[in-house]
């Protein structure tokens, strides 16, 4: 068994979560019963949102919303498949060239999620370059670590310093 297997059933021995739960402190998993935006409705109470990942507000725009109707009923409710095999609609391409066009770029790329989009920049910009050398703060968050991870760069390219730590990588530059 791993490490982080005999963690987390340590952890689920312990009782600390069965404890969280009846303190109402468990912060996983709470059902959401509204639209999200500033405010959301969780367990028949009405809270602040702190932890979405709707930055622009855009779930809850009409046009948006109208838009998403429309080419669900057009293509449906989804993919099937990966963007790399059976998954890239006309949708996609349309955005990705109207949105090199808005950039003056010849190119461009969308992914679905901050995660994709830490893992596939950063692993071909540092696969694509000879010479990279990457200075990470060591609680970067997992999608930085994890592309700089697929690059495959060498040890000796990477710098790794103590969390938010000026001396500790002033010693290793």
């Amino acid at each position: 068994m791993n490490q982080i297997m005999k963690t987390c059933k340590k952890y689920k021995r312990s009782g600390i979560a069965t404890i969280a739960k009846k303190m109402g402190l468990y912060p996983y998993f709470h059902p959401i019963t509204s639209e999200q935006g500033p405010l959301v409705e969780m367990e028949d109470k009405e809270i602040i949102m702190l932890g979405s990942n709707n930055y622009l507000g855009m779930t809850g725009n009409k046009i948006v919303k109208q838009k998403a109707i429309d080419a669900m009923q057009k293509f449906g409710v989804g993919t099937t498949g990966s963007r790399l095999l059976n998954g890239t609609f006309a949708l996609h391409s349309s955005l990705e060239k109207r949105l090199a066009e808005f950039l003056g770029k010849d190119d461009c790329v969308i992914f679905s999620t901050g995660m994709q989009a830490n893992l596939g920049t950063i692993s071909s910009l540092l696969l694509t370059s000879k010479d990279s050398v990457v200075i990470s703060d060591e609680l970067n968050h997992a999608s930085i670590i994890d592309g700089i991870t697929l690059s495959k760069l060498s040890k000796n390219r990477k710098v790794i310093f103590k969390h938010n730590d000026v001396h500790d990588l002033s010693e290793k530059l």
